[in-house]
């Protein structure tokens, strides 16, 4: 669609012209409806006006209803030219979708659309951020350092709060605490992943389908619980993206280019329905 296109919303009736005149029991709301295919008013809307509200998000809007093809309650007027009639106003959902290349299959309906949007908006969102010991991945020894998650991304960043790494917890199969598996996808436990009890108090660890794990304390059960909250969702959701969008469409992302923090090797997706989130 062209930026100077214009499109035109019809409101029709369902029933055919015998069951209309049961409805419309006065002749003064009848002569509203087109006989030859039951429209009672359009819209016509310019695109421009709704684009930038509408691109890859819902909107509602609203539009005046007119009708140019009302009939007059005087017969003898139907020879002169009818004005057209402002008639009432109609409020709809919006979502326009640019075209991608390579996308095979576009959602059908609004419900579809807003899936995705839910998605996008889970992936950028900061759910959680401070201060946590990490040992693992890029670290041998225990170290502090500040954490942010957002989405089933979470990112570490140096003492001047410069990004450093990312761990994608889509890759992970297992989130242990307390000797348990809090949150798991299809984990099965071998060599030094097993779970067993950390000498290190308000600790958990998150073990990834390559044998990789992770370990990380808090300053507090408090804090402790706060992670483990946000976490476990992280690594129970895993979403699969239609080719039609991607998690970084109309939004840049400062810390996108941060290499992952754990070599994960291959993982088998699983798609989890969105409503999880």
């Amino acid at each position: 669609m062209d930026h100077d296109d214009e499109f035109t919303l019809t409101l029709q009736t369902a029933r055919e012209p015998n069951q209309l005149r049961r409805i419309f029991s006065t002749q003064r709301l009848a002569r509203y409806i087109n006989r030859s295919d039951g429209a009672l008013a359009q819209a016509r809307v310019a695109f421009r006006d709704v684009e930038p509200r509408c691109r890859s998000r819902l909107c509602n809007a609203s539009f005046a209803l007119v009708n140019s093809w009302y009939r007059p309650l005087r017969p003898h007027l139907m020879k002169r030219n009818i004005r057209e009639k402002a008639v009432g106003k109609i409020t709809v959902s919006l979502f326009f979708l640019p075209a991608k290349a390579g996308a095979l299959a576009y959602p059908t309906n609004l419900q579809g659309c807003e899936q995705i949007v839910n998605m996008q908006r889970y992936y950028r969102t900061c759910w959680q951020s401070g201060c946590m010991f990490q040992k693992g991945a890029d670290l041998k020894f225990w170290k502090k350092r500040f954490f942010r998650l957002k989405g089933w991304r979470l990112f570490s960043y140096t003492e001047a709060r410069e990004a450093r790494a990312m761990i994608d917890l889509s890759k992970a199969s297992a989130l242990v605490a307390d000797h348990r598996v809090i949150s798991h996808r299809s984990w099965q436990p071998h060599g030094s992943t097993e779970v067993t009890i950390s000498p290190v108090k308000n600790s958990f660890h998150v073990v990834f389908e390559n044998g990789e794990k992770i370990e990380f304390f808090c300053d507090s059960a408090r804090e402790r619980g706060r992670w483990l909250d946000v976490l476990k969702i992280a690594v129970d959701c895993q979403l699969q993206w239609p080719g039609w969008v991607s998690p970084e469409d109309d939004e840049a992302d400062e810390d996108e280019d941060l290499h992952p923090a754990v070599d994960y090797g291959p993982v088998k997706d699983q798609e989890v329905p969105v409503a999880a989130i």
